[in-house]
Formats: C-alpha cells, sequence, structure tokens
C-alpha cells in the first residue's frame, strides 16, 4: 500500500521531488507505526479487489460498520489505474501498474466507475442492497460521495431508502477549486467540472 500510494503521489501533475523514495519511506514508516498500535487479538484484515455487488464471503447481519465511498455519478474516473501525468510534456499516460503489484486480473472500466444518465441508478442499487444484506441491524454505514446536482443527491437518497439504508445525517463539506476532475481534461484545456461540495451521509 506504501508503494501505491508513493507511485500514486509521484504521478501527479505537479510532483516536483527529484526522486520517489523519501515519499516510499515515509508513507511506509507511518504506516509501520499504525500498523504496530493495533490489537495483536481480533480477526486480521482481509482485502478483497472486486465489485462491491456481491460479498459471498460476509454472512448476513455481520458487519458492525460499513464506511465507504461509492463512485460518483457522471465522472469519469478509473480508480484502479495508475495515472502519470506530465504537463510540461503534454502528455498523461494511464498504467496497470496498480493491478499488477496486487497481483490481480485488470478489472473492465465499466465494473469501476459509476455510469452515467440512469444507469448509475441502476448499476449502484445491487451494491447498495449487499450493504444492507451484510449490515446487523441499526449498525450504522457512513457513505462519502459528491453530486453534480441536487436531483442526483436527491436519488441516491431515495435508492438508499429503498434498499432499507435510512438517511439519518446529511453532512456538506465544502471542496477547494484547485482540483481537476480529469488529467485529459487538464491537458487538453477543457473544463473539467469538477465538484464543489462532498457529502458524509450517515445511515442505519
Amino acid at each position: 500500500m506504501a508503494l501505491i500510494h508513493t507511485l500514486k503521489v509521484a504521478g501527479r501533475r505537479d510532483f516536483a521531488g527529484p526522486s520517489v523514495v523519501p515519499g516510499f519511506r515515509r508513507h511506509a514508516g507511518r504506516m509501520a507505526v499504525a500498523a504496530a498500535a493495533l490489537p495483536r487479538t481480533g480477526p486480521r484484515p482481509e482485502f478483497r479487489l472486486a465489485p462491491a455487488h456481491a460479498l459471498a464471503e460476509v454472512a448476513d447481519g455481520a458487519a458492525d460498520l460499513v464506511v465507504t465511498s461509492p463512485p460518483y455519478k457522471d465522472l469519469d474516473v478509473e480508480y484502479g489505474l495508475l495515472q502519470i501525468q506530465r504537463p510540461s510534456l503534454r502528455r498523461s499516460k494511464r498504467s496497470c501498474a496498480i493491478f499488477a503489484l496486487l497481483g490481480t486480473p485488470v478489472l473492465p472500466k465499466t465494473m469501476l466507475c459509476g455510469g452515467r444518465g440512469s444507469s448509475y441508478d441502476q448499476r449502484i442499487r445491487p451494491a447498495l442492497a449487499e450493504i444492507r444484506r451484510v449490515l446487523r441491524p441499526s449498525a450504522p454505514a457512513f457513505f462519502w460521495i459528491g453530486f453534480k446536482t441536487v436531483a442526483d443527491r436527491d436519488r441516491l437518497l431515495a435508492s438508499l431508502v429503498a434498499v432499507g439504508l435510512t438517511p439519518r445525517h446529511l453532512v456538506p463539506v465544502g471542496l477547494s477549486r484547485d482540483r481537476v476532475a480529469s488529467s485529459r481534461s487538464t491537458h487538453h484545456g477543457r473544463e473539467t467540472g469538477m465538484l464543489a461540495r462532498d457529502y458524509l451521509i450517515a445511515c442505519e
């Protein structure tokens, strides 16, 4: 994870460091300290790289807490790919290095992105229903997500209710405007359409 995070940082358009080695050592050191602080008893963490539409390894009501950030609607973000951006070269390269490091097959883009238009609601509903299935009754679930319109936000809230997840709190979070949604938009001078606000949605 430290190596993947370091590669992501080094791939940013504003990366100006001469080497990624200090960054890797810093991230690895922080993770080692955090891991050392974890209790030695209890279940070990398990990692799974796949869509959340079917979590067969998790029993009904087995989860005491779910924290997730679903794909954002109408945004073309290839979550599993490493992006190397170099404005001075007018180049943006996308690599499958992360999948190679994890030793897993490359997942199709359609399985990782949220989708556009009405297809988004259809594709995210099974994942929301699966979260409801594995969550213990009355246990909390937290969703971090952003929307381009209020109507999109309200449709997701309705989808949560439809699968049995009741939104209890909706916390708006203002975001800075010095970010971009797509490296291709940056290099081609197109409008990035970046969201100005995210939301933390607390459900049970």
